[in-house]
């Protein structure tokens, strides 16, 4: 009787189980790690872009008008560098400016208690990920609420409203706007 030496078809199937669980184990790890580090670049862009918003409306005496780009340009032009990257990688969906406008909202009210929610008033847009997100009210004297989607409970804001899309372009990431 010959003695054959060698694995069975099991134990290489097995094995090959064994190998795509570890490599998906570390493939979902990574993915993790990146859209953490993505989150911590999107909101002190976030932050940056508040800075920015500030040194327009001390220059200019007033909020720029959302949908004019009026404010993207004022951001592209400061942050020439940060404007087309996504901060999960690759571009925004608007490389040129990295920010996206709607015209103003045109609701809102003097109460802030009393506030409109407007937070499901800007649809999912897979194509503008990464971009950050600027809407002035139409009467910039009144406040809206707006809830983002890393904190769900609606917060009023008193003129404008900006956020960030997230990676899968969903809007209003994180939020923040005049108190």
């Amino acid at each position: 009787m010959t003695k054959r030496s060698g694995f069975t078809l099991l134990e290489v199937a097995l094995a090959v189980v064994v190998g795509l669980s570890i490599m998906y184990g570390v493939f979902l790890s990574y993915e993790s790690k990146k859209e953490s580090a993505g989150n911590s670049i999107a909101r002190e862009r976030l932050t940056t872009a508040m800075g920015t918003l500030e040194a327009y409306v001390a220059s200019k005496g007033s909020l720029p008008v959302s949908g004019t780009g009026e404010f993207s340009k004022s951001w592209a032009g400061l942050h020439t560098e940060e404007k087309g990257l996504s901060p999960w990688g690759g571009p925004t969906g608007d490389p040129t400016l990295g920010v996206s406008e709607d015209a103003p909202l045109a609701l809102g009210t003097n109460d802030p208690s009393a506030a409109p929610d407007v937070t499901n008033t800007s649809p999912v847009d897979p194509t503008r990920q990464g971009n950050l997100y600027y809407r002035s009210l139409a009467n910039t004297a009144q406040y809206v609420k707006l809830a983002a989607r890393s904190n769900p409970t609606p917060v009023a804001f008193h003129g404008y409203v900006m956020g960030i899309y997230d990676s899968k372009g969903n809007p209003w990431q994180w939020v923040s706007g005049g108190k």
